[in-house]
């Protein structure tokens, strides 16, 4: 499996799934300098890289598995239905 860091913007539900430092790096949108410096840290720092990787791919494979998402999707169909 090929794990890589995660730089994204906060907006949406992003903040919600990548934690800033740990999972991935947040920037605000549009600043170009914020998202730059991000890069820059990420590519001057490889045990950072390395853990924003393993940490971003371990939170994927615990919350995005096909089991969690199969239970999300029976759990709106029973309230839908009312069962």
């Amino acid at each position: 499996m090929f794990k890589v860091p995660v730089i994204s913007t906060k907006v949406g539900g992003i903040p919600e799934q990548i934690e800033d430092g740990k999972t991935g790096i947040l920037v605000s949108p549009g600043d170009h300098i914020e998202l730059a410096n991000a890069c820059i840290k990420i590519l001057s720092d490889s045990s950072l890289s390395s853990s924003l990787a393993e940490n971003g791919y371990r939170k994927a494979i615990e919350e995005w598995n096909w089991d969690r998402i199969s239970e999300m999707v029976l759990n709106v169909l029973k309230m839908t239905l009312g069962n």
